[in-house]
């Protein structure tokens, strides 16, 4: 495949990756081809054109396996970068996405994440139509981190913390133009944070979600080397 395609922001869905993307594209000579998500999806062939830097966004490639397969058979040397949110806040953002859609009309957020911790945890990854609605699962990171590593090396993958990007924004995207080694731009032109606004979780669905990731958190931190503290807990 083309080596000028030089990175891919690979998820997580719902996690800040349509903002970043939007931030490097406006401060570079980034080309983004849109024709990735379905490409994975549906195989066939993928036409890329002849640009000097190239990069593309497909949130479902850091949850599916098989996608993480086929993008790595085509795109062995490009880098990965990962954004991640708290799984809370994400699968609330999930749902309230489905709800704007109107994919959902009729249940409450807390019944569709009991259900789903009761009885589909362990859903099929690669139905399209089940994995629409997978608010909690999409936030178990380490096991697709980890899936994600079994081809990519942890040089080529970078990872973005959607909170801290709110946070400092020009900081965080500085760190991402450093780790493509492209150029940091002199002046940051162009920043957004894309925050969307609804409604506070209420408590007990944030007690059922929090228990659900507390052991995939640990082993995250663990992977990363360092604590998110932006999630709760003290950072190291």
């Amino acid at each position: 495949m083309n080596e000028n395609y030089k990175f891919i922001i690979a998820g997580a869905m719902r996690s800040g990756t349509t903002a970043l993307i939007d931030n490097i594209r406006f401060n570079s000579d980034f080309k983004k081809i849109n024709n990735i998500t379905s490409w994975l999806v549906d195989g066939g062939s993928l036409s890329i054109p002849e640009y000097e830097h190239l990069c593309g966004q497909a949130p479902y490639l850091m949850y599916v396996p098989s996608y993480v397969r086929r993008f790595y058979d085509n795109f062995p040397n490009v880098k990965i970068i990962i954004c991640l949110r708290n799984p809370c806040s994400r699968a609330y953002s999930h749902y309230n996405h489905l709800v704007r859609k109107k994919h959902i009309t009729d249940k409450s957020f807390y019944d569709l994440i009991s259900d789903e911790i009761e009885n589909r945890i362990d859903e099929n990854r690669e139905d399209p139509n089940a994995r629409r609605y997978h608010l909690v699962q999409r936030g178990f990171y380490y096991n697709q981190l980890k899936e994600l590593l079994k081809y990519y090396s942890r040089e080529k993958i970078h990872v973005v913390i959607q909170e801290r990007m709110l946070e400092n924004t020009e900081r965080v995207v500085g760190e991402v133009f450093d780790f493509l080694e492209t150029g940091k731009p002199l002046d940051l032109k162009y920043l957004s944070k894309k925050a969307s606004k609804y409604k506070k979780m209420k408590p007990l669905e944030k007690d059922v979600l929090s228990e659900a990731y507390r052991k995939s958190n640990e082993d995250l931190f663990n992977l990363l080397g360092y604590r998110i503290s932006e999630w709760g807990g003290k950072d190291v």
